[in-house]
């Protein structure tokens, strides 16, 4: 079991095997993730079956219309990695809030 499926489930190790690619096609396939489907899913999570219908598509519905593509674009940096994402923001002249910047 690696350290993700240990630590978020078995669902996020996908997610996982991403890394190993070099950034821009990490950030590629991670960018395919990051879509209403994919907010439904991550709404629904593992909900029984029996109670996924009680759910209202508006939360994940409401939550996709506000992403704007720089919004994903951040979504994108975070699940990307804190390291990723500390270069990304580094080399936009912005910093994360807590996080020391490390010289690009």
């Amino acid at each position: 079991m690696s350290r993700t499926e240990d630590a978020l489930g078995p669902k996020y190790a996908d997610i996982e095997k991403t890394w190993a690619l070099p950034a821009d096609q990490m950030r590629g396939e991670i960018r395919k993730a990051v879509s209403e489907a994919g907010f439904r899913e991550e709404f629904l999570n593992a909900v029984r079956p029996g109670l996924v219908d009680r759910i209202p598509p508006d939360l994940w519905r409401l939550h996709w219309s506000l992403a704007t593509p720089r919004r994903v674009e951040a979504m994108v940096d975070l699940i990307a990695g804190p390291l990723v994402a500390q270069h990304l923001y580094h080399e936009r002249g912005l910093c994360l809030p807590g996080v020391v910047n490390v010289p690009g």
